[in-house]
């Protein structure tokens, strides 16, 4: 196991005031003044629900097809009502996870959590 090495001051008061620079919000203990400082407003805006957002943008095509397609493969096998449930289904699904998408860009990223999550006052993911 390594022994931490302790960083020369100078070093030290470098990196703090570089990253100081980079992080405006940054609260080490070496911060100095960095603690009396105060956002202008609150960021509502939710880093962890954005990423998944994104990802979700790129996974719900390729969801879509794939259903569509087994959907398309399997449709003249089944009886009437199941084709009628399959097919309905599928739109329902489709629609509100677009609905979904939607909302939660619309939400998340002009600060409306109430958009993003309907019924809740605080954000969705923290």
């Amino acid at each position: 196991m390594a022994v931490p090495t302790p960083l020369p001051p100078s070093l030290r008061r470098s990196l703090v005031a570089f990253s100081g620079s980079l992080f405006i919000n940054n609260k080490t203990w070496d911060s100095g003044t960095a603690h009396t400082n105060q956002p202008a407003h609150e960021v509502l805006s939710s880093l962890p629900l954005q990423v998944m957002l994104y990802f979700n943008v790129y996974y719900f095509p390729v969801w879509c097809l794939a259903e569509g397609i087994m959907l398309h493969l399997k449709y003249h096998l089944l009886p009437w009502h199941y084709q009628l449930l399959l097919v309905t289904a599928f739109l329902i699904l489709s629609l509100a996870e677009g609905s979904r998408l939607y909302l939660g860009y619309l939400g998340n990223l002009q600060e409306k959590v109430s958009t993003a999550c309907p019924g809740h006052e605080a954000p969705c993911a923290q």
